[in-house]
């Protein structure tokens, strides 16, 4: 997430401080209002009350009503006399207009209805008479205004606010499109392209900071692509070398195995046992390394594109039959049976036969040599909608760990400790992988340790002829 500029974040702590003072300010200062509003008028009450009782103490009780009457009184002041249970003396009542004005007797002073009262009782012999004023605070507005005040002080502030916003928007649209071009500098150095300046606050400062890291990106990209263009040399000299290499050694590997065909043959003349033996072992380590070059060859020659496919409708069941019966001297003698599963009704597929009977026999020989009872068995079917064939190798041998499942398929892989005793160059399952893949196809494994490995291939279906 992109963080907004100083700027913005000062504008919006102040909008909130406004806001919160806009809201609280006007009713604190209306209540203040309100109070003094009513301590001025409890103030007056009593000291009315104060000057009633010294006018009343002074004149006969009969002469009491009268002194009532003749009060100067102004507009928000009411008196009354009362006896002590709460009784209005009759004729001793002036201005007065509020109902409740009675039940104020036996207080000294309270509040209702907007009215302020103050009772005083007269000075014996004349305790049984009670005098009550109320006063109608002559500022009881104030706070009505205070609280218009305070809406048209919120009314401004939602100005405010939308100044905010707008002002906020402007200072988003530079972050939002540097994001945007963030974003595209991730997609590749084409899409890199430095933005104006147009600040001179943290927003330019960021806007040129970006415009120096598009500079940089740009150059490492450029590094990167001269770098990769020589490793892409390096990497073709390495396969032209493995290549001339192979070759070079294959020539002579073919003349000491076809000598060693002749000597085993007796045409040169008849050899002793012992000399046999150690013709054979010549042969033998000689087919070996023979199939470690061809296997070098071929990842060499895929890995510099010069490998050809001579596709041609083949019947996967025939062949699959002739790589199990080749293939079963390599059992040994072991308790495992190696059979074919595929039946005539099996379509033929669009394949280089050449290089399917390589796939099977790299993935069958492996079987053999991780299975010491059980089975092998090749099988094939055709997939919906018909369009392809899945071919499985499947065996009962010591499975492979979940953990080697994502990695057997690369060049010179093996497996673990328990296959460090089997000979090979780790090519195998990475040319079989390739070979599929150049014929349209995809291969994968399903394995459980303990309890075999499922190899399975797909092929397209060769077309029908017109």
């Amino acid at each position: 997430m992109v963080t907004v500029s100083l700027r913005g974040a000062f504008l919006r702590r102040a909008l909130l401080l406004g806001i919160g003072s806009g809201l609280v300010l006007p009713l604190v200062g209306a209540r203040a209002a309100d109070r003094a509003v009513e301590r001025l008028a409890e103030h007056r009450a009593q000291v009315v009350a104060e000057a009633l009782v010294s006018a009343l103490g002074s004149a006969p009780t009969r002469e009491h009503p009268r002194v009532v009457r003749e009060l100067d009184l102004r507009p928000g002041l009411e008196i009354a006399l009362t006896d002590a249970s709460g009784r209005p003396i009759e004729g001793a009542i002036h201005g007065v207009s509020h109902g409740t004005l009675r039940h104020w007797g036996a207080r000294e002073k309270g509040t209702e209805r907007g009215w302020v009262f103050a009772s005083r009782t007269l000075a014996p012999p004349r305790q049984d008479v009670v005098a009550i004023v109320a006063v109608r605070p002559a500022d009881h507005g104030a706070g009505a205004r205070l609280r218009s005040l305070g809406i048209v002080g919120l009314a401004f502030l939602a100005l405010v606010t939308l100044a905010c916003v707008l002002m906020s928007r402007e200072l988003g649209s530079g972050i939002v499109d540097l994001a945007v071009r963030i974003r595209a500098l991730t997609v590749g150095p084409g899409q890199a392209s430095e933005v104006p300046i147009t600040s001179l606050d943290e927003l330019g400062d960021l806007e040129r900071a970006f415009n120096r890291l598009t500079a940089r990106y740009r150059l490492e990209q450029a590094r990167c692509a001269e770098a990769q263009v020589v490793l892409d040399q390096v990497d073709r000299y390495k396969s032209d070398f493995l290549a001339t290499v192979s070759h070079e050694l294959r020539t002579p590997l073919n003349s000491i195995l076809g000598f060693s065909q002749v000597l085993a043959a007796g045409i040169d003349g008849k050899l002793a046992d012992a000399q046999l033996e150690d013709v054979k072992i010549i042969e033998k380590s000689g087919n070996h390394l023979l199939g470690l070059i061809s296997e070098i060859l071929d990842l060499s020659a895929m890995e510099s594109g010069r490998i050809d496919l001579h596709r041609e409708p083949t019947s996967v069941a025939g062949l699959a039959a002739e790589v199990v019966r080749s293939s079963e001297g390599l059992l040994r003698g072991k308790p495992v049976q190696l059979r074919c599963e595929i039946g005539e009704s099996c379509p033929p597929a669009d394949v280089d036969p050449m290089r399917l009977r390589q796939v099977l026999q790299n993935l069958v020989s492996n079987a053999i040599k991780f299975t010491d009872r059980g089975e092998v068995v090749v099988s094939a079917a055709a997939r919906p909608p018909g369009d392809a064939l899945e071919v499985r190798v499947r065996d009962t041998g010591t499975g492979i760990p979940s953990a080697e499942l994502r990695t057997i398929f690369e060049e010179y892989r093996q497996l673990g400790e328990t296959n460090k005793r089997r000979r090979g160059t780790g090519l195998g399952l990475a040319i079989c992988k390739r070979l599929i893949e150049l014929h349209g196809g995809a291969i994968e494994v399903t394995s459980s340790v303990g309890a075999g490995s499922n190899f399975v291939f797909t092929l397209p279906v060769a077309k029908e002829k017109a």
